[in-house]
C-alpha cells in the first residue's frame, strides 16, 4: 500500500485467509459497483463516509494544493461527455463458520446420487 491508495486483496486470497485462520466452509465473493461522480470532491466525501481514508501509520507527506489541483484536473479529464467520471468499487464479501463438532460437513467428493448433466437437461426425477 502507498499513501492515498487503499490496498486491494484478491478474492481467492481472502478465502484462503479465512481458511488459514480456522474458519470452516469459507466463502469469498466479490461484486463490482460503478459509481459516477460530477466532481472529485463528491468521490472524496463518499470515500470518507465509507471509512476508506488513509489508514497507514505513516501517511507520508501531506497532499499539496498543487497536487490536489492536478488530481482534480485528471479527474475532470476522465469525465464522460455528460461531465461525470465513473469510478469502480469492488466489494469483497467473506463468510465462514466457527468450527464445531455439530457443524454440517460437506459431502464426500463423488458421493452424489444424481448426475449434474442429467439435472441440467431436466432429466432428474425425485
Amino acid at each position: 500500500p502507498a499513501p492515498r491508495v487503499h490496498p486491494q486483496i484478491d478474492v481467492r486470497a481472502a478465502g484462503d485467509l479465512l481458511q488459514r485462520t480456522g474458519f470452516a466452509m469459507p466463502v469469498a465473493d466479490s461484486e463490482t459497483l460503478t459509481v459516477r461522480f460530477g466532481h472529485m470532491m463528491g468521490l472524496v466525501l463518499d470515500l470518507r463516509a465509507m471509512g476508506l481514508g488513509n489508514m497507514l501509520a505513516d501517511p507520508g507527506p501531506p497532499l499539496t494544493r498543487a497536487g490536489l489541483m492536478q488530481a482534480m484536473a485528471h479527474f475532470a479529464d476522465a469525465a464522460d461527455p455528460d461531465g461525470k467520471t465513473a469510478e469502480s468499487f469492488v466489494l469483497v464479501h467473506l463468510s465462514g463458520w466457527a468450527p464445531s463438532p455439530t457443524q454440517a460437513k460437506p459431502a464426500r467428493r463423488g458421493s452424489a446420487t444424481a448426475s449434474l448433466a442429467a439435472a441440467l437437461k431436466g432429466g432428474v426425477k425425485e
